[in-house]
């Protein structure tokens, strides 16, 4: 059996906190990065010099993730799929 679906697993969800823990990871380094290419940007602009081609492309990246979450999410949600993200 996988970790958290045996007996005394927390009623047959106890196997989703630890893809929730691994999710709130995921948020966090999602976060920080995104901190991390929006300061970075703001003082080039304020400093008036170039963007790194990095930082440039990490943008476009995450504004390309953002996006794509912010239009995927709300369609699963629509469709009543669970992704036993709650305890």
């Amino acid at each position: 059996m996988p970790w958290g679906c045996g007996p005394g697993a927390g009623g047959g969800v106890g196997h989703y906190r630890v893809g929730s823990n691994m999710l709130q990871f995921v948020v966090l380094i999602y976060g920080l990065v995104l901190s991390f290419v929006l300061v970075s940007a703001s003082r080039n602009s304020r400093e008036g010099r170039d963007h790194g081609r990095m930082l440039v492309y990490t943008g476009y990246l995450l504004c390309g993730l953002s996006a794509g979450l912010a239009f995927g999410l709300p369609v699963v949600a629509s469709m009543g799929v669970d992704l036993g993200l709650t305890a």
